[in-house]
């Protein structure tokens, strides 16, 4: 196994840190910051690194968030932890030219401009509509237009609805995802709908004195990620309730006994949770064709039992060590044998399912069972890993994809945003790391025992979510938590998906993860899961209402 040393980064930023305070005329406070950041960092120090950060956001003005720019601009691929806290530090300011600092960056440049637009999605300050996100909207990407267009409607200021109505109001004619997300955000805001953009300006004239009445939430808690939707996707979400069961498929394997002992999944139960139509299929009716795959829209492949395995009942398990989650049997020379893997039939016409337009979830050891022998050249199972939990962030460059849109955001963000507004920088929780932590751009994710790296192949994969330490371990080929790729669209599918326009995709999608629903250590770091998961059947969802 390739191993990578972890000093490589550091002396990368020790290059960059003796060249940037000449570079930039900064003032005194801020010099000595950037000073204990770069002793820090000659010193391989990281936790005084993420101090030095943390120093830096509390002085909170343009020189602080120009010298937090333009580390996280140098900061080399494997230093991911650093990297967003970086940007999650400047992303916290509220300083009005400090945000003008950041709105310049994210329109002028692409190395970390949609990553830092991503990371001031936690920002619910009252100078953020106008001062960044206006600009963003007239000067930006398309897939940055949309990135904004999502954060003005999670910001509780008439502010907010001013730069709505501005643009909703520039863009009607074009139409699409775009004024979409425009109206939902002011319907959020307002708990009006007013149709045409010039009724809302006019509306508005009068009503933006009496300030903001926000939509209210209809039904019952789910105790899922559903519950932290912000009102602005509640009828997207909504729409997965109109799918038929069998559009929907949860497969698992057939076990003697009770489903755990072969199953290490139930998202059969997550889905019910969610309240998202669905039926279970057994492998084993996929394999004798029972079932019709064109009928599903979406199919969740659950991590299974694929290796011989005894399901004897007079066996006795040796209880000495595992291996692929089995141990030795005892006390019995019969053994029954079972294996619950597809047979290639069934992955050919999985795979030919898929890149007909079907959109297909894996975890786990699905990557060995069905991914790497569809799809060889793109992904393979690297090395099993033992038990362990690890920080994970978004790939870098990958924030603008749907599929994380909303998976690192922070329900508590504009309670923090307004406690923030007069120190300069967003009020962080009392368990919150140095330069944003927890309640910032990072997860801590549970890898049980004997799950496999994923080992990217094929530049046209996406890594979504990635962590430093398995980076460290198995090389950037299999830095990977969560990758999706589309076996018949590739790049120039993921650009109109990018864009807001999945149905221009050719043939379907792939979502892997690693690891398993259920075992994080926290509700927010299990919502991570359950988020990505949401947005795969919201994309799946629109494609076919859109056929």
């Amino acid at each position: 196994m390739k191993r990578r040393g972890a000093t490589r980064w550091i002396g990368a930023l020790v290059v960059l840190l003796v060249t940037v305070g000449g570079a930039l005329a900064l003032s005194k406070p801020v010099r000595e910051a950037e000073a204990a950041l770069k002793a820090a960092a000659r010193q391989g120090n990281i936790p005084a690194v993420e101090a030095a950060v943390a120093r830096l956001v509390s002085i909170g003005d343009r020189d602080a968030a120009r010298v937090l720019l333009t580390y996280a601009r140098k900061t080399p691929p494997g230093a991911e932890r650093i990297y967003w806290r970086l940007l999650d530090g400047a992303a916290s300011l509220t300083d009005e030219e400090a945000l003008g600092e950041l709105a310049r960056t994210i329109v002028r440049d692409k190395r970390i401009g949609r990553d830092l637009l991503f990371a001031l999605q936690n920002n619910r300050s009252r100078h953020v509509p106008e001062v960044v996100l206006r600009p963003v909207l007239d000067k930006g990407s398309d897939e940055l237009r949309l990135m904004a267009a999502d954060q003005l409607g999670q910001i509780e200021s008439v502010e907010a609805v001013d730069v709505l109505i501005w643009a909703y109001q520039k863009y009607e004619r074009r139409g699409g995802e775009l004024v979409r997300r425009l109206v939902a955000g002011l319907q959020s805001l307002t708990g009006a709908d007013l149709g045409a953009a010039s009724n809302w300006a006019k509306w508005w004239e009068e009503a933006r004195k009496d300030g903001l009445a926000r939509r209210k939430r209809e039904g019952e808690s789910t105790g899922t990620v559903v519950d932290e939707m912000p009102p602005t996707r509640w009828d997207e979400v909504g729409a997965l309730r109109k799918l038929r069961p069998e559009q929907v498929w949860v497969v698992i394997a057939e076990c003697e006994g009770d489903r755990r002992r072969c199953n290490y999944d139930d998202m059969d139960a997550v889905l019910n949770d969610m309240n998202v139509p669905h039926i279970v299929v057994t492998r084993k009716e996929i394999e004798k064709k029972q079932r019709d795959l064109k009928q599903a829209l979406v199919i969740l492949l659950t991590c299974v039992q694929i290796h011989d395995h005894c399901v004897c009942p007079k066996c006795k398990p040796s209880g000495g060590p595992t291996t692929n989650r089995m141990t030795q049997c005892t006390g019995c020379d019969v053994h029954i044998i079972r294996n619950h893997s597809f047979s290639a039939d069934a992955v050919a016409r999985l795979k030919a399912w898929v890149e007909a337009g079907g959109y297909l979830f894996s975890e786990d050891w699905g990557l060995a069972d069905m991914l790497e022998r569809a799809w060889p050249k793109k992904v393979r199972t690297g090395a099993m890993m033992k038990h362990r939990v690890v920080e994970v962030t978004p790939a870098r460059g990958a924030a603008t994809h749907p599929l994380l849109r909303g998976v690192f955001l922070d329900p508590a963000a504009a309670r923090r945003s307004q406690q923030g507004e007069t120190t300069g920088t967003v009020a962080r929780g009392a368990d919150d790391d140095a330069a944003g932590g927890r309640d910032g751009i990072t997860r801590v994710w549970t890898i049980d025992d004997d799950s496999p790296f994923i080992h990217v192949l094929d530049p046209s994969v996406t890594v979504l979510m990635e962590s430093d330490a398995l980076a460290k371990e198995g090389g950037r080929e299999e830095r990977a938590v969560a990758i999706t790729f589309l076996p018949g669209g590739g790049v120039r599918g993921e650009r109109q998906a990018l864009r807001g326009r999945p149905e221009a995709i050719a043939g379907g999608r792939v979502l892997h993860v690693l690891s398993h629903f259920g075992k994080q250590h926290t509700r927010r770091d299990e919502f991570a899961l359950q988020n990505l998961l949401l947005n795969f059947l919201l994309e799946a969802n629109r494609r076919f209402q859109m056929r």
